[in-house]
């Protein structure tokens, strides 16, 4: 009699502790708690990138439309980045 009293307060506590994590975990974030870091000049840098790129791909393509030659395709490739 006394064993399954044991028993099943330890099988009662695990379950509880268990249960009680879970819920712990899936908690949202407080109010009170620090932001995450966010490395601010590196999200700048990152989006600047990729403005050229998206910069330096409208200009190849604006270039293969209309066949610049290639001595002549590095000057239009920087005049078209300058603008």
């Amino acid at each position: 009699m006394m064993l399954r009293l044991v028993s099943s307060l330890i099988i009662f506590g695990i379950t509880t502790a268990l249960v009680g994590s879970i819920a712990f975990a899936q908690t949202p974030p407080s109010v009170f708690s620090p932001a995450p870091f966010v490395d601010r000049g590196a999200e700048k840098v990152r989006i600047e990138q990729e403005k050229r790129g998206k910069k330096w791909s409208s200009c190849r393509k604006q270039a293969r439309a209309q066949k610049i030659k290639l001595w002549h395709r590095n000057k239009f490739m920087n005049d078209c980045m300058a603008d």
